[in-house]
């Protein structure tokens, strides 16, 4: 039960890592969603993200491409997902090593 204990730890620690290095992946990308309103038929891009309990809205431009911004919003989407799934091995592995 020794060799299990250590190899729990090992993974816990292991998982500790990922997720203060998820943390800091998922903080450098942009957050929000994307939105365009039409004006006067013109297309007008924003970027909508909560701040706290506000919803604030960042202009990013006129008829601009947004391949790159929405790529990196949805890889945001997936690494918040992933953390979650860690959170929650983390949380399994610490009521393991416990007992």
């Amino acid at each position: 039960m020794a060799i299990m204990g250590t190899v729990l730890k090992e993974e816990l620690d292991r998982l500790i890592k990922m997720e203060q290095a998820y943390t800091v992946k998922i903080n450098s990308l942009p957050k929000g969603s994307i939105r365009i309103k039409t004006i006067s038929g013109k297309k007008y891009t924003y970027l909508m993200y909560r701040d706290g309990n506000s919803i604030k809205t960042k202009y990013i431009g006129l008829n601009v491409d947004l391949t790159d911004l929405s790529t990196k919003i949805e890889q945001r989407k997936k690494l918040k997902k992933e953390l979650c799934e860690i959170k929650k091995d983390i949380k399994f592995i610490r009521k393991v090593v416990k007992n």
